[in-house]
């Protein structure tokens, strides 16, 4: 699709437009309000009726035009209180307390949801590069809000604004392993449907192949996609928009990265290990993966954002429902330590998660689900080691930040929940964690107690709020399906907008 991003710039200098044509082109068509006169009446009117705009790209200081952004941000909202909107100026990189001040101005007076915040200082930074203009972070960005925005606008779940909304999660399937077995989707399916659990959406939380080779995922797309036919019958254009999924270790394919520990040497006509280890070749780790999460969700965050270490999933707002999409998977780069003992965290997270969320997300209650392989604990939690307190004292930010209700992982084979009651955040102490067992897996090679599973969360919902979710564990054993006797509610108290 196509997008018209509208931008709004009373300074639109022909060096300005340049910069805007070189960082934004490659994906947008770019429609400009820069009207010599100052004609703020007629401004207001092409906010007010053109109905071709996909986006609006403001600059926040519009002196000279002598006009408050805050009043054109209300004509917008008054006729499209939905518009995608992203806000650039200089000033926040003098003055980092003009942005608070603007973005609390903009909460009290108006209701528009603003999607992202740039920096001129980045427009004028990947202007002056010689890199491809058509990856970057800024286009990535502003494509991926308009993506989730105008997919979710089509999306067909019918959904009502008080009917509970269900997920289905599934974990650890490991497509590849021989010595893995495999249930009939069939069988999974009539369960669910006898039980009324048939689900809205799946969420697949990691290690969909077994060491991250393309051959693996095409046995996991045929399998999905046959079981996802079977549940949304009649409704296979709509499937994609409906699969939600992170990666797991075992999606990162080792063999990919070989060139950061090995170069090969003409002279010799051999390959001999580095002397320092290279991170040039660790995006192909994940290149498969990618691959697949494009295939099946048809979202293009998975191809085009290279830093997508974290991504906020808001095609489903309009439900009442947000998704952190969390891969740390992308940063492995010693394997000579268990993976699990070895999780980190960008240092960069902050600026990726300001980037993607609307400072006036705040005024609407949205239950937020952080999606991630690992557990909590992998992150720190509760750890007294001084390395993963660090990483912890990030995953507590990402949490508070995100006003995080709900955390769902894999990896450890097993079913099991808890909630944290961990005092160092306002959202972590009533965070419920559930981590889904291992759908598929030879019981020969684990421990008799690591039965196979899986998770069913039916969130209750009123006016598109949700108050109560319904934790159903499943278990597998001997080809039969029934649930775990641990089912449990998480209660309204429990909640924390």
């Amino acid at each position: 699709m196509d997008f018209n991003l509208l931008v709004i710039d009373d300074l639109l200098t022909s060096e300005r437009r340049e910069v805007y044509k070189k960082v934004l082109s490659p994906k947008f068509k770019l429609p400009y309000i820069d009207d010599p006169d100052y004609d703020v009446t007629k401004i207001r009117e092409i906010l007010a009726t053109d109905k071709n705009i996909h986006g609006y790209l403001f600059d926040v200081n519009l002196q000279e035009w002598r006009v408050n952004i805050q009043s054109l941000l209300k004509t917008l909202c008054d006729n499209r209180k939905d518009a995608v909107v992203f806000l650039v100026s200089s000033d926040w990189e003098e003055d980092q307390g003009k942005l608070f001040n603007y973005l609390n101005e903009i909460r009290n007076n108006s209701d528009i949801m603003i999607d992202g915040l740039f920096k001129w200082q980045n427009f004028k930074e990947i202007y002056d590069s010689s890199e491809a203009s058509s990856f970057n972070n800024i286009i990535n960005t502003i494509h991926t809000r308009l993506v989730n925005y105008y997919l979710s606008k089509t999306a067909s779940l019918n959904i009502s604004e008080n009917q509970k909304l269900t997920l289905l999660h599934l974990s650890d399937l490991q497509f590849g392993d021989d010595n893995q077995m495999f249930p009939q989707y069939n069988t999974i399916y009539n369960f669910l449907d006898r039980e009324n659990l048939i689900p809205d959406l799946l969420i697949l939380s990691g290690d969909i192949a077994y060491s991250g080779k393309a051959r693996e995922y095409k046995l996991a797309e045929k399998w999905l996609i046959e079981f996802t036919k079977r549940l949304w019958p009649g409704n296979n254009a709509n499937i994609s928009k409906r699969i939600l999924i992170v990666p797991g270790n075992h999606d990162f394919n080792f063999d990919a990265c070989a060139g950061n520990y090995y170069e090969y040497k003409f002279s010799k006509n051999a390959y001999e290990q580095r002397s320092v280890q290279e991170n040039e070749n660790q995006e192909l780790g994940l290149y498969n993966f990618k691959r697949f999460a494009y295939e099946m969700t048809k979202d293009e965050t998975w191809i085009l954002n290279k830093e997508n270490y974290f991504y906020v999933n808001n095609m489903f707002l309009h439900l009442g429902v947000c998704f952190l999409h969390i891969d740390t998977i992308s940063m492995i780069n010693d394997i000579g330590k268990h993976i699990g003992e070895r999780v980190s965290i960008s240092d960069n997270y902050e600026s990726l998660l300001n980037q993607q969320i609307s400072p006036n997300r705040g005024k609407r209650d949205i239950y937020t689900i952080i999606l991630s392989h690992f557990s909590p604990q992998r992150y720190g939690w509760g750890a007294d080691d001084a390395a993963k307190k660090t990483v912890w004292r990030k995953m507590t930010d990402i949490i508070d930040t995100m006003k995080a209700n709900l955390y769902l992982y894999g990896h450890e084979h097993k079913y099991s929940r808890q909630f944290l009651n961990c005092r160092e955040g306002r959202y972590t102490d009533k965070l419920a964690s559930i981590g889904a067992a291992s759908l598929f897996m030879n019981n020969k090679k684990r421990e008799d107690d690591y039965t196979r599973g899986f998770c069913v969360y039916e969130l209750e919902r009123e006016d598109s709020v949700v108050r109560r979710v319904k934790v159903n564990p499943v278990v597998i054993q001997n080809n039969r399906i029934d649930f775990e006797k641990d089912e449990f509610t998480i209660e309204p108290k429990d909640i924390v907008y």
